[in-house]
């Protein structure tokens, strides 16, 4: 069992299949992995500047992963008010990301990389 929390820099650093790669090597069955994501920051609150978008997109790992939204999206069940828009950014989706990271790439310990 192991709980890991990444954010986006640690996201980006590698963290949660860094994670995945360490159940492994201690004998884990990539199978037998059950991942749960939450809580995280969706992308009716994340605002991510679009250079900063730009320069995760040059990563082939992550690029196909990405997802975010030109408008802010709304969020029916927010309980406060959202984010306001600061930098004239994207509106991104970390959630989506750290999902494809786990699901898509498999377990990073035994897989081909």
């Amino acid at each position: 069992m192991a709980a890991v929390h990444a954010g986006l820099k640690g996201t980006l650093a590698g963290v949660l299949t860094r994670a995945v790669e360490k159940l492994c090597e201690q004998g884990c069955e990539p199978q037998n992995l059950m991942v749960a994501i939450g809580p995280a920051m969706g992308p009716c609150c994340y605002e991510l500047a679009e250079p900063q978008l730009a320069e995760i997109a040059q990563n082939p790992a992550l690029a196909s992963g990405l997802r975010w939204h030109q408008n802010q999206p709304v969020n029916p069940l927010a309980q406060r008010p959202q984010a306001a828009a600061r930098q004239q950014g994207v509106w991104f989706d970390l959630p989506a990301l750290a999902t494809h990271l786990l699901v898509a790439g498999g377990c990073a310990g035994c897989a081909d990389r």
